[in-house]
């Protein structure tokens, strides 16, 4: 009985230990992602993925890093990879970006829809909508979206909304040209 409590408090010690330096590690990412210090974030997220391997959320922080740098194929796999443990939207918008990169226009535009979905009110992914299907020779759908943008309500309106507002009434003109 004695061997046994003492093999649980040296397995549950280590486990913690392993457990939580996986954890800094995962939070020294964040704090250099958030200074826009990209690859020193990709690398502390790369090592927590080897203390922490089944935690979506931050496969998606390492995927978007990936993203953020260009490196789109190890974007879309770790975010890929992110879903069996982790639903966000930001996830299917980095999604529908890195699929619209790598010009598979239908899994992007299933992301971006999903987004919308979730969270109808946000312009972004339908300002991105507008683009696939502009570049995808969907005029008609694409001026839908960049409507629906332009003649939203929102309840706040932040500088962020009010930008893309303003780029989808420049971007509508510009396909109305055409």
């Amino acid at each position: 009985m004695r061997l046994t409590g003492i093999f649980l408090i040296v397995w549950t010690l280590g486990h913690v230990i392993w457990t939580g330096t996986g954890y800094v590690y995962w939070k020294k990412g964040q704090v250099a992602v958030l200074n826009h210090r990209w690859q020193e974030g990709i690398d502390y997220y790369e090592k927590a993925i080897l203390y922490l391997p089944d935690k979506g959320e931050l496969r998606f922080h390492l995927g978007a890093a990936y993203a953020y740098t260009g490196e789109t194929l190890k974007a879309i796999d770790y975010i890929e990879g992110s879903r069996d443990n982790f639903n966000d939207k930001n996830m299917y918008l980095v999604l529908g970006q890195s699929y619209m990169q790598t010009e598979n226009y239908t899994r992007a535009e299933d992301h971006l829809i999903t987004v919308t979905e979730m969270f109808p009110q946000l312009l972004y992914p339908h300002l991105l909508l507008a683009e696939l299907y502009h570049k995808t020779g969907y005029l008609s759908k694409a001026i839908s979206e960049l409507r629906f943008i332009i003649e939203s309500e929102p309840k706040i309106i932040s500088d962020d909304v009010m930008t893309i507002k303003q780029n989808a009434l420049q971007y509508m003109n510009l396909l109305l040209e055409e």
